[in-house]
């Protein structure tokens, strides 16, 4: 698998927070979901690997090569989106995109064009005029009508309603059908992007606790679902599981889901299983 990113040992230290150290690399020619709760450090981490806000310490390769977040040729491949439009509030929309062109050679007049209509914007509104989902619709086309190859996306789909999630999600798929183009978007909403992304980072307290591909990690684990009164505190392999007064639920490692009763249901778990039962309440599964 090559990869488009790769990020070692990077830092960031406030004074109730620190990100890292993280080493992760993120693939070319996917949709990656870094997934985490409020505060886990998501916008930290994209900010960070972006240039915006510098990292402590760390170092960042793109395409095997280091970055120079001082040298413009970075803005032209690597686009870093956040869920507010970072424009002029009195500029028409037209003016927006026009201004944006202006400073990137590489602009697709055609491709912005064509997602202008199809998210129908106003080119004469002005920025103030248009609703969240609005703008959240433009800033995409503001951030993706250079082409970069890499787009990292933080939050994009907060505060939206259904119709414009699922715009976003179709302009997200529409993209990646170039082959070199890779996207990364933070989220901390996991049934959304199950459908899209190929790869995926569970972020907790500031530091990548799991990170592979989704099929993969679906692979390694299984949900289970046993009566309320069963006792599993003989069986290894499970992270961690809940009781309720109408069951007992958790994930387990598939190889070990033969050890459990015979009466347990037994599925592919959802990343949002993976991200409760390994990530956030994990734990248990070396025992």
């Amino acid at each position: 698998m090559e990869n488009i990113l790769t990020v070692n040992n990077a830092k960031r230290k406030y004074k109730r927070f620190q990100l890292g150290p993280i080493n992760v690399q993120i693939p070319k020619g996917m949709i990656t979901a870094i997934i985490g709760r409020n505060g886990a450090g998501k916008t930290t981490f994209l900010k960070g690997i972006s240039g915006l806000s510098p990292l402590d310490e760390g170092e960042i390769a793109f395409n095997g090569n280091p970055v120079d977040f001082l040298l413009p040729e970075i803005r032209t491949k690597m686009s870093y989106i956040s869920n507010e439009v970072q424009m002029y509030s009195d500029f028409t929309v037209k003016q927006a995109i026009d201004f944006i062109a202006s400073l990137q050679p590489n602009w697709d007049h055609v491709w912005a064009e064509e997602w202008l209509k199809a998210f129908d914007i106003n080119p004469a509104s002005e920025i103030h005029e248009l609703s969240k989902g609005m703008k959240m619709k433009l800033t995409l086309l503001l951030g993706l009508g250079h082409q970069p190859e890499l787009v990292l996306l933080d939050e994009p789909t907060d505060g939206l309603d259904s119709i414009a999630r699922q715009q976003f999600l179709d302009l997200m798929q529409k993209y990646m059908e170039n082959e070199e183009k890779s996207i990364v978007l933070s989220t901390h909403y996991t049934q959304e992007v199950e459908g899209i992304c190929d790869y995926v980072m569970f972020i907790k307290n500031g530091k990548m606790q799991l990170v592979g591909e989704v099929a993969e990690l679906k692979e390694r684990y299984r949900y289970f679902s046993l009566p309320p009164n069963v006792d599993l505190s003989d069986i290894d392999g499970i992270p961690a599981f809940e009781k309720t007064d109408l069951e007992t639920k958790g994930v387990i490692l598939t190889e070990k889901a033969a050890f459990l009763p015979t009466e347990a249901i037994i599925k592919i778990p959802s990343l949002d299983h993976i991200f409760f039962y390994v990530v956030e309440q994990g734990g248990r599964e070396g025992k």
